[in-house]
């Protein structure tokens, strides 16, 4: 077989081994090969060029500062999301758990013994509304102008004034606070060259030259249009010049409505002729029963989406979207909350990021033993620490997945789970969130501290190492010297 000429398996190179629709693509592959290799060629003609220019010569000094304002032009570039992070906000807004998701959450840790972190913790509270309770408070220098809040005692909801209470429960109060009834009336008389009409709803308003105008159009927004603003439904409004409209407004008034107390009392008039006359009646005479006027408050997270524009919506929702960023607040606060429910808090790594736990930690001590597969445990998560409790299995005990199903193996791996579900338990070892988990080292005593920390000496001469115990008697004719 020496003795033969060996095949030539350049050759092989070239050829096309496949089909004959492959010529195309060969044809076409071998083209991008060429291509691509004329580019690399090209770049490198080119760093040759590069290479031998001259870079010691610099730039004139008025261009260099041109470059300089530029750069610093670009970086200076407004940015109006950081604005908006960094804004203050008026009132003082913070977070709390609701009762029922603290409750659950509580609930869960005791249950599975695992271990969070504080601030994702907290940023599962924030993430969704029905979660958390808002805390809203005036700052003292607005309460010594007699700044107040004015919350509602039927639902809840915050608003900056009483007059924005009342308008609130004017479009929902129907049927708690108000009742409406129709009856028939002389409608009005008078030349009406042209009526309004709501472009929104279709609705019929009022002539623009009539009396109670304005009083009709406030009556329309607020009780079928109050989820949108009144200068939208302003802006929405169309003007017809046609006999048409007029005899048709004309036709719907002769049908008024008038409105009157749910539960009167015997000072209240029977009935309105005007949703505006009963809201007027109410800010005047009824708002003590309607408002309750406070300094700071709290209400559930659920009420968010009914606030109306306001100042105070507006800081809510920037304090909302800056602790959803970095909830150092809401951390803090639920810390306390989980104190008093006698959790454990702890740090850990060079971050110290900040850590709950249902079970207090323990670390070994010396002379303790345990069994021997709780020993072989503890070694195995020293030596391997966060490991995964899914892989202990595969990792400690070599049992992979298809042979978990045998009797012997299904015996060790519960043993396996009833020795880490102890060291859990018992505060040696710490499952967090993930399902990693970790044993902290065993306490050193004071003598092995005292040991470990002696200091090894050497000597001059040889410049060995040696123990202190093994140098015997230093001393010289000149004296005893002790050696470092």
């Amino acid at each position: 077989m020496s003795d033969k000429a060996q095949p030539d398996l350049s050759s092989l190179l070239d050829a096309n081994l496949g089909p004959d629709w492959s010529e195309d693509i060969l044809s076409s592959s071998r083209l991008n090969i060429k291509r691509s290799t004329e580019q690399i060629a090209d770049r490198e003609r080119k760093s040759r060029l590069t290479s031998s220019y001259d870079h010691s010569r610099k730039r004139p000094r008025d261009e260099r500062g041109k470059m300089r304002q530029t750069r610093e032009g670009n970086s200076a570039k407004p940015n109006s999301a950081r604005a908006s992070r960094n804004e203050k906000t008026f009132h003082k807004i913070s977070f709390f758990p609701s009762p029922d998701t603290f409750n659950a959450i509580v609930a869960n840790l005791r249950e599975t013994g695992r271990t969070f972190e504080l601030f994702e913790l907290a940023s599962t509270i924030l993430e969704k509304p029905e979660r958390f309770v808002v805390r809203a408070s005036i700052p003292k220098e607005a309460i010594d102008k007699e700044k107040t809040l004015c919350v509602s005692k039927l639902d809840g909801l915050v608003f900056d004034s009483s007059e924005a209470v009342i308008d609130h429960l004017i479009a929902k109060g129907l049927g708690n606070i108000y009742d409406v009834e129709e009856v028939e009336t002389e409608p009005p008389s008078g030349n009406f060259p042209a009526i309004n009409k709501c472009g929104i709803t279709g609705d019929w308003l009022a002539p623009p030259n009539y009396h109670r105008y304005a009083e009709m159009i406030r009556e329309h927004h607020v009780t079928k249009l109050d989820n949108i603003t009144f200068d939208k439904f302003e802006k929405k409004i169309e003007t017809v010049r046609e006999p048409e409209a007029a005899a048709a407004w004309i036709e719907e008034m002769r049908k008024t409505r008038k409105y009157k107390l749910t539960k009167p009392k015997a000072d209240d008039p029977e009935n309105f002729d005007s949703l505006e006359a009963l809201r007027k009646h109410l800010v005047f005479h009824k708002s003590a029963a309607f408002v309750k006027t406070c300094t700071n408050t709290e209400f559930h997270g659920r009420l968010l989406q009914s606030l109306s524009t306001s100042t105070l919506k507006y800081d809510i929702e920037i304090t909302l979207e800056q602790q959803r960023r970095f909830p150092l607040d809401t951390a803090l606060a639920l810390l306390g909350r989980f104190r008093a429910a006698k959790f454990h808090h702890f740090k850990r790594g060079k971050k110290g990021i900040s850590y709950i736990s249902p079970i207090k930690r323990r670390r070994r001590v010396a002379g303790e033993h345990f069994s021997a597969s709780i020993e072989a445990l503890i070694s195995f998560i020293e030596k391997n620490p966060l490991t995964e409790k899914g892989s202990l299995a595969e990792k400690h005990l070599g049992i992979s997945a298809d042979k978990k199903d045998d009797l012997k193996n299904s015996d060790a791996i519960r043993t396996l789970a009833r020795d880490l579900h102890w060291l859990i338990t018992e505060g040696y070892s710490t499952e967090y969130s993930d399902g990693r988990v970790e044993i902290r080292s065993p306490i050193v005593t004071s003598k092995e501290r005292a040991v470990q920390q002696k200091p090894v000496k050497k000597s001059i001469n040889s410049k060995i190492e040696t123990k202190p115990e093994d140098l015997g008697d230093t001393s010289t004719e000149s004296g005893s010297e002790k050696l470092d």
